[in-house]
């Protein structure tokens, strides 16, 4: 038969341990075990498009544009409210931290000739 000692030593164990462990699926990108939430991904495509173009987030939400093309391409706020993503190559990346509820028109300069036609994006805050 287990002592009390012993099996309060134990439930104490387990106790331990299960916290950690919800603690570690709860924490920042599931542990390691999948993707941010907090992080929005937009792919540049090989068709000289933004993917997807519209996106809804949450205030504090990072969004990260990926290009999946050999292209150079850029992503420009209408209003300024970053400074311009310039993605070199395929694989590189930009990303910005939006905090401010709004909407954010962003386009490619060198793929649009304003911010409603071409290569255009728009991330609604919200």
């Amino acid at each position: 038969m287990i002592s009390t000692r012993i099996r309060m030593l134990l439930t104490t164990l387990m106790v331990a341990t299960i916290g950690a462990a919800a603690a570690a699926a709860c924490s920042e990108g599931g542990g390691g075990t999948g993707p941010d939430p907090q992080v929005q991904e937009i792919r540049i495509n090989q068709s000289f498009a933004f993917a997807p173009t519209s996106v809804t987030v949450s205030p504090g939400t990072t969004i990260r544009w990926i290009n999946d093309s050999s292209t150079f391409h850029t992503v420009t706020s209408e209003t300024g409210a970053w400074t311009e993503g310039q993605l070199t190559s395929q694989g590189s990346t930009f990303q910005v931290t939006l905090n401010t509820p709004g909407t954010y028109r962003y386009r490619c300069v060198p793929h649009s000739t304003n911010f409603t036609s071409g290569m255009v994006g728009v991330i609604i805050v919200q």
